[in-house]
């Protein structure tokens, strides 16, 4: 199905959702987004940061502020480091299923990126690839990490292949997972509109998810109060604009200087970034060894639909092993 006809999908389903100023296919380096004609004025600021730390907070939740940025994080397990770097309106629980399976003999540190989740801004709510690769460069620097595994999902891949692109010396491998080569490949893309709470995170994920089991009320109460946080400097709007303004081209010269033994995960049935796409991020990855595995029965939201076979499958290929040429049916 193409992204056009997801959006038209999405906009008949807008319909039954009243209040919400626009409904989000994808986010993050590129979305679809279904909204009004005239979209109404912005909702007001909802929820602080201590308030989502305080209504949220994990038994291994971690807090530092690094780079004058507060930030929310898990470290376990011991042996070799991964970090995870999950998609737009996700938080870093989205890697559940990774981290059981991982944490048996990895270490494992799991981060929500910036301004998502519970962690902050830059001051002047600055959020844009460049600011995500600094802010990670930090927490790297603050867990002392080196020669580890990177991986990002969707937009979190975008942020993963810019900073082994600018940083081969730290890594070992690289995993990429439906990541967005180019904002343009995303059809009817604009800005959104207003926060839409837990209603519009539900549509998020519905219309990006083929396997819809993981939709749980409490998992959409939780990204949905995420999404309603407070925003005084419009970054949600602005992160929009700053990945929009890295063009194709811009994101093909990334991918071309990445060195890192590499891995690309494609969703076969991934509704808003079809396999095209995949095929053209996988052929502009400069990587001597790249590889590329094709996830059967999942949509775009890999870790949370197929978490425990992609999990075991990476695990594989972190530790030296072959990537399969398709996991599922």
């Amino acid at each position: 199905m193409s992204v056009s006809n997801v959006c038209r999908r999405a906009r008949r389903a807008r319909r039954t959702l009243l209040g919400i100023g626009a409904a989000i296919a994808l986010v993050g380096g590129g979305m679809c987004v279904v909204g009004q004609s005239t979209p109404p004025a912005a909702a007001p600021a909802k929820l602080s940061l201590k308030t989502l730390r305080a209504r949220y907070h994990l038994p291994n939740s971690r807090f530092a502020t690094l780079d004058q940025v507060p930030v929310h994080f898990t470290d376990e397990g011991r042996g070799p480091s991964v970090v995870l770097l999950h998609a737009s309106y996700l938080d870093l629980t989205s890697w559940d299923d990774w981290a059981r399976n991982l944490t048996r003999d990895h270490r494992v540190l799991r981060l929500d990126r910036l301004r998502f989740g519970m962690t902050g801004s830059y001051p002047g709510n600055v959020v844009d690839y460049e600011h995500e690769v600094k802010l990670l460069e930090a927490f790297v620097a603050d867990r002392k990490l080196h020669h580890f595994t990177l991986v990002g999902a969707s937009s979190g891949g975008m942020v993963a292949a810019l900073y082994a692109q600018r940083h081969p010396e730290m890594l070992d491998t690289l995993v990429l997972m439906n990541f967005p080569i180019g904002h343009g490949r995303i059809a009817n893309a604009v800005k959104p509109a207003a926060p839409g709470g837990a209603a519009l995170i539900r549509l998020i994920l519905e219309t990006n998810m083929i396997d819809k089991r993981p939709i749980t009320p409490a998992l959409v109460q939780r990204l949905g109060d995420f999404a309603d946080r407070e925003d005084e400097g419009g970054a949600a709007a602005a992160s929009f604009d700053k990945a929009s303004a890295l063009t194709e081209d811009d994101r093909i010269r990334i991918l071309r200087g990445i060195r890192t033994r590499t891995m690309v995960l494609w969703s076969a049935e991934n509704r808003t970034l079809p396999m095209t796409a995949g095929q053209a991020a996988f052929d502009a990855i400069g990587a001597p060894h790249k590889y590329l595995t094709i996830i059967g029965g999942a949509g775009h939201m890999v870790p949370l639909e197929r978490g425990r076979e992609t999990a075991q499958v990476v695990r594989q290929f972190i530790d030296g092993g072959a990537a399969p040429a398709r996991v599922g049916p």
